[in-house]
């Protein structure tokens, strides 16, 4: 057995068949791909923690690496054959990874420890290896995070540029918090080296060079601490033993199993692996979230119309009434799309629509929001700076905007009256979107895709049907009446989150429809260029453009909270 990708069932975890270069050399990797991944530094005391605890099982399988720290541990790899596995212990993996860093200019965050740990543990990392960049560190608390200060801790860690965080907690708690920060970080890797915090401070020792081969590194630990270690030693140990004899170690992916399952495993690698290249290849199946275009050619009858809404407050005529209202006083300020220039001497892209660019300018300006909550930013944020810039001139009151985006371009930073936090969505406590009034706005332009993790199923499931009344609610690439885009027979993308929408709002009388600029383009192109006048209506047909016509198509949504 080689040095691969290959892991050992040691009682249901998988551990890596793998040494130091080869961790060193998978990082690598990860850092130039820009992919995200933890290591699980894992000896007895975390296997036997996983056995009672399924979700701290799935952290460690889920894992970029799951390396043998205890000896036990080897051992039992050797045992299934994995004759190569070579221990990789969190004190010896910690600096191998520092010099890295080091040598090739990235930047580490320490977090963990106690106070003032990190900081010695960053002298003497630096010390040790010059040019080595720590770019923060961080001694969270004994006691759970608050909402607020976990969203600073991964501001903090995000505003360094650290391309590789260290943690020094202990074990599960490592493990869960690298489980949670994945996502939310922007660093590549992360690393649960618990104890060879204190260790690589000096604050602790570790056993010496003569013990650590022979297993009883434990021992020597034990009696160096025996009140913290005893209890989690004699239990551990003993039950591990019997657990192995009862279910000794197995590659994790064995051999002899049904040709389906294999066939099933195979596919799913080279998935994963096209994955790393951010690729995705799936099986056209009935299972799968994308549309068989094929498919939709063929039955274009059982899905191709407008959706019923049932018990939706539903009036075009009124939709349009509060579009008139919204622009007849700032729209001349819009006219011919003056911002497009605006936004090119920022080096903003424009990734909005024209003319919801126009209705955004002027709803902003004739109600002057207090505040705006961005869920998204790039020109949008630009328009509303504008706007917000002119209000004042005028002499009314400023409005907050807060843009909450873990992509932003980083020239929406610099814009006047905009706050940024470069996180995702599902970082922002929920107490923050309850601090909105009546009269705020909620500006939605998400990723537009209903998948798991997305930050979609928070806005909808959470966020939206609990906004105190009154709010101003924006959101973009809403599709109604049809459920599915206008390109969705010529694109890779086939966004569901209209369907998400229609599903909230059938029923739902705490939420009040103004104007939905795609069923108004449908239904009165005429009476909207009346009020706009540089629209020019893009043809379609059946809510799909399937004649590649030119012109506009305005997508956005507007809602009131009631």
């Amino acid at each position: 057995m080689t040095i691969t990708d290959e892991r050992i069932d040691v009682l249901g975890v998988g551990v890596d068949v793998t040494s130091i270069p080869h961790v060193l050399s998978t990082m690598d990797g990860w850092i130039a791909r820009g992919e995200q991944h933890y290591v699980c530094v894992t000896s007895v005391h975390g296997i036997m923690e996983a056995q009672q605890d399924p979700d701290l099982l799935r952290i460690h399988n889920a894992s970029g690496l799951t390396v043998p720290d205890g000896a036990p541990v080897l051992w039992a790899g050797r045992y299934a054959g994995a004759r190569e596995m070579s221990r990789v212990r969190g004190p010896d993996l910690l600096p191998a990874v520092a010099e890295r860093a080091a040598a090739r200019g990235w930047r580490v965050y320490l977090y963990g420890g106690a106070e003032g740990t990190p900081e010695l543990l960053a002298q003497r990392l630096r010390e040790r290896f010059p040019g080595l960049v720590v770019a923060g560190t961080y001694s969270p608390p004994f006691r759970p995070l608050t909402d607020d200060e976990q969203a600073d801790v991964v501001a903090r860690i995000n505003g360094s540029g650290a391309d590789i965080v260290m943690v020094g907690l202990s074990t599960p708690k490592q493990e869960r918090w690298m489980d949670w920060a994945r996502g939310k970080l922007r660093a590549a890797a992360l690393f649960g080296f618990g104890a060879a915090f204190d260790i690589h401070a000096g604050i602790a020792t570790q056993a010496p060079d003569w013990i650590r081969p022979t297993g009883m590194e434990w021992l020597y630990r034990l009696l160096k601490d025996p009140r913290r270690l005893g209890p989690r030693y004699l239990k551990n140990n003993p039950r591990f033993l019997a657990a192995i004899l009862r279910r000794p170690p197995r590659p994790a992916r064995p051999a002899g199993v049904p040709m389906a399952s294999r066939t099933k495993r195979a596919a799913y690698h080279v998935f994963e692996r096209l994955e790393r290249t951010r690729v995705h290849v799936l099986p056209a199946h009935y299972y799968s979230p994308v549309a068989d275009r094929s498919w939709l050619r063929h039955n274009e009858s059982l899905w191709r119309r407008p959706a019923t809404l049932p018990g939706v407050d539903w009036d075009l005529d009124d939709q349009l009434g509060w579009l008139r209202e919204a622009c007849a006083n700032h729209v001349d300020e819009v006219r011919g799309f003056p911002f497009l220039s605006r936004l090119d001497q920022l080096g903003i892209q424009f990734r909005y629509g024209l003319i919801e660019g126009q209705v955004l300018h002027c709803v902003v300006r004739s109600l002057a929001p207090r505040r705006i909550v961005e869920i998204g930013s790039g020109a949008s944020t630009a328009l509303m700076s504008d706007a917000v810039r002119r209000n004042v001139r005028e002499g009314r009151g400023a409005s907050e905007i807060v843009a909450i985006d873990p992509f932003m371009p980083p020239e929406v930073s610099g814009l006047p009256h905009v706050e940024v936090r470069r996180i995702p969505a599902q970082d922002v406590p929920t107490s923050f979107f309850a601090d909105l009034r009546e009269g705020d706005l909620l500006f939605i332009d998400s990723s537009h895709a209903v998948k798991t993790g997305s930050e979609l199923n928070r806005i909808y499931l959470e966020l939206l049907p609990t906004l105190p009344p009154g709010v101003l609610v924006h959101i973009h690439d809403i599709y109604l009446p049809y459920l599915y885009s206008p390109w969705v027979l010529g694109d890779f993308w086939d966004w569901q989150e209209t369907a998400l929408l229609a599903a909230l709002l059938v029923h739902n009388p705490r939420l009040e429809v103004l104007c939905c600029q795609s069923a108004l383009h449908h239904a009165k192109p005429a009476e909207v260029g009346e009020v706009l006048a540089d629209y020019r209506p893009r043809p379609m047909t059946d809510g799909v453009d399937d004649r590649g016509s030119q012109g506009h198509f305005p997508s956005s949504l507007w809602l009131r909270s009631r």
